[in-house]
Order: C-alpha cells, then sequence, then structure tokens
C-alpha cells in the first residue's frame, strides 16, 4: 500500500523544505535557553520529525495563501492595464478565448482568461514547464513565510544568553552574534524568497497566455495545410 504513495517534487520543495526551516523558527522559539534543540538516534525519531515537518509545510502554504493576497496577483502584473505583456497580446488572448468559447469579451477578466490559457495548456499536455513554474512558485511562497517564523524565532533567542543547542552527538553554545547573523540570514531570506515568488508567478502566467495563442495558432492552420496538399 504504501508503495502507491507518490512523492512530488512540490511534496518536497513546497510542504518539506519550508515546514522543516518554520520548525526550526518554534523549536528556537519554545524552547528553554538550556533544551536540545533536536536530539536524534534513531530513524524513527527523523521520520518523525519529518512528518511533523511535512504536516507544518501544508500550514504554512494555507498561511502563505492568505498572506499573498494582500500583494497584486501574478495575473494582474502580467496582465493588467500596466503588466508585463503587451495590451495587444493581451486583448488578443480574449478575443481568442471568447471566440473558441463562445463567450463574451467582456467578462473576461484577467483572472478568467489565464484560467483558460492554462487549461488549454494542460490539455495538450505541454506541462513541463507549466508544472516547473507552479511549483518554484509554491516552493518559495512557502519558504518566504518559513524565513518569517525563523526570524520571529531568532529574535525571541536574542535576548537569552547562553543557550547550548544538541545536534545528534554535538553540542554548540550559541552566542548573540551568531543569532544576530541568523536573524540577517532570514530578513534576506524573506526579501529574496518574495522576489523569486513573483518572478516565477509572472513566468507561469505569461507562458500560459503566449503557449495558448502559439497553440491555437497551430490549431487554426492544420485545415489550411491539410486543404493544400
Amino acid at each position: 500500500m504504501l508503495k502507491d504513495i507518490e512523492v512530488t517534487l512540490y511534496d518536497i520543495f513546497g510542504f518539506l523544505l519550508p515546514g522543516f526551516v518554520s520548525l526550526a523558527g518554534l523549536a528556537l522559539a519554545f524552547s528553554v535557553p538550556t533544551e536540545s534543540f533536536i536530539s536524534v538516534t534513531d530513524r524513527l525519531n527523523w521520520w518523525a520529525v519529518a512528518i511533523i515537518a511535512y504536516l507544518i509545510g501544508h500550514l504554512i502554504q494555507a498561511i502563505a495563501n492568505v498572506v499573498t493576497r494582500w500583494f497584486p496577483s501574478a495575473e494582474e502584473r502580467v496582465l493588467g492595464d500596466k503588466g508585463d505583456l503587451p495590451a495587444i497580446v493581451v486583448q488578443a488572448a480574449k478575443s481568442t478565448v471568447s471566440e473558441k468559447f463562445a463567450i463574451p469579451v467582456g467578462i473576461v477578466d484577467n483572472d478568467l482568461l489565464y484560467h483558460f490559457c492554462d487549461e488549454v495548456i494542460a490539455q495538450t499536455g505541454n506541462k513541463s514547464d507549466r508544472d516547473i513554474y507552479i511549483y518554484r512558485e509554491g516552493f518559495y511562497r512557502g519558504l518566504m513565510i518559513s524565513f518569517v517564523l525563523l526570524a520571529l524565532g531568532i529574535l525571541i533567542r536574542i535576548s537569552i544568553l547562553g543557550a547550548a543547542y544538541r545536534f545528534i552527538d554535538n553540542t554548540m553554545h550559541v552566542t548573540s552574534a551568531m543569532y544576530v547573523s541568523g536573524l540577517v540570514i532570514s530578513l534576506v531570506g524573506i526579501m529574496l524568497c518574495y522576489m523569486r515568488y513573483q518572478r516565477f508567478g509572472k513566468y507561469r502566467v505569461r507562458q500560459a497566455v503566449v503557449g495558448f495563442l502559439v497553440i491555437q495558432k497551430k490549431l487554426d492552420a492544420q485545415p489550411t495545410s491539410k486543404t493544400g496538399k
């Protein structure tokens, strides 16, 4: 039965890795100064940590979905009036959707346009680039929120001196300077992850719309080529 379970890239990059970072932040925030951060001596404990991180990763993605609604969507940043794609390309895609699916062009907004284009890409089987963009976008979205939790955990710990953490059989004494360095790295990670999240969101929408137009152009040309023969 376990052999039938498929692990996707999104399970690893979208849930597990952000879950590990978030778990580290929570452990820093709620452990006492002299308590071991993590001490694992057998595979069972490692599996338990991985499962907990995976579950936390799902929660992080749910939080990230809510938080990212506060920012302009990728559809708006690519297809809007000041978006990356030229207005003539966006209008051509909307007109094509309206014509092919008998939908009034006036109700084809940016969000609906993306969903139609994305579904056509998926139905034709050209999903390799699409899946990469979705995985990367989800990974950086979750990792951004995870770094926020890690930064909060470090902030709580900066005021506590003399903390020591044990990883397997190695004990490490952590100074305030090390915490500050970790905080700076976390803040930079938040900024970089947000930038990468936005970038792959743009790639996802742009590839869907342009790919949709290219596919429709090829389909429209097929009857003509057959008649020419």
